[in-house]
């Protein structure tokens, strides 16, 4: 539902003529309204192999070095595009990075893995690439917040100046008779508009985060030796299941991240705080031993054994 609102022209507005209106719609309430997109998500998901004492060895450590910075060096689980990152792809280990990418688009994740096991969960895309078209990865691990039947809020500011244009002219100007505007140096009241947050209606609003752990997408990851057989690379089954394995774990362990936590501080004044119990259900094809999966992913000690070996 929108409110419609028919502005005059001002004379502070040169965008229209003298006489010209404009419409500006405003939403009054909404039924859906995304809080925390997947993409930010994933980037707070990630840092969990970072911050946990207990996750940080499950994931390679590296850093890279970024020129012309007061603090120039910064974890690769903080660079927003992971292993497709311009300061990877531009790295001393440039030429490896391209070679572990250009052997998973051809199907084989085994160099990936122990160099950014990360970018498998949370995706990337090799924009950068000297190919025509560059290799990308869907997320594995997919988590959104959204809140539902909502009713936006509207943030009103306005900035004063320090100055009146005579103080302005005497104080900046040192008593001079210019004609540079006060806008220019930033000095002219401006009004400010735009969204300041949402209100949830209490009888059939809510905040819910949803995340999509793809068991399908990780049965997609193979691992090949080098060993090969009438000009073919073999697949290793072993290798093949202990990096589905690892993935799941990792991914479990990420996403129960900001819940361990207690709250999902999103920015200043939006902290969520979980209320009820987690629900855990299987979309698509049931599993035999779902049970036994369900009890799994909530089992942070074996998730932890299971990544270590």
């Amino acid at each position: 539902e929108t409110i419609t609102r028919r502005l005059k022209n001002k004379a502070s507005d040169n965008r229209l003529e003298n006489d010209e209106t404009r419409v500006v719609k405003h939403i009054k309430s909404a039924r859906l309204c995304v809080i925390d997109s997947p993409q930010s998500q994933a980037n707070r998901m990630e840092p969990a192999f970072l911050e946990a004492e207990d996750l940080r060895e499950l994931v390679p450590q590296a850093t890279a070095t970024i020129p012309k910075r007061e603090n120039g060096t910064e974890s690769v689980l903080s660079l927003p595009h992971r292993v497709a990152d311009f300061r990877v792809r531009r790295s001393n280990q440039a030429t490896a990075v391209g070679e572990t990418i250009t052997a998973f688009a051809k199907g084989n994740a085994l160099p990936l893995i122990p160099a950014f096991p990360t970018s498998l969960l949370f995706g990337f895309w090799d924009s950068r690439s000297d190919t025509d078209v560059g290799v990308k990865h869907a997320r594995i691990l997919l988590s959104r917040i959204d809140a539902h039947h909502i009713i936006p809020c509207r943030r009103r500011s306005q900035y004063t100046g320090p100055y009146s244009e005579d103080e302005f002219r005497e104080v900046v100007l040192d008593g001079g008779k210019e004609t540079k505007k006060l806008s220019e140096a930033g000095f002219t009241p401006v009004p400010g508009d735009g969204l300041g947050g949402v209100l949830i209606d209490q009888e059939k609003g809510k905040i819910e985060r949803i995340s999509v752990l793809s068991l399908s997408d990780i049965a997609r990851i193979t691992c090949y030796d080098e060993v090969k057989e009438n000009g073919k690379a073999k697949l290793d089954a072993d290798k093949t299941n202990a990096a589905r394995r690892y993935l799941f774990a990792l991914g479990a362990l990420a996403e129960a991240h900001e819940r361990s936590k207690g709250s999902h501080r999103l920015r200043s004044g939006c902290e969520l705080v979980a209320d009820g119990e987690l629900k855990f259900e299987f979309r698509g094809a049931q599993p035999e031993n779902a049970e036994k999966l369900r009890e799994l992913y909530s089992d942070r000690a074996r998730l932890i054994e299971i990544a270590k070996q």
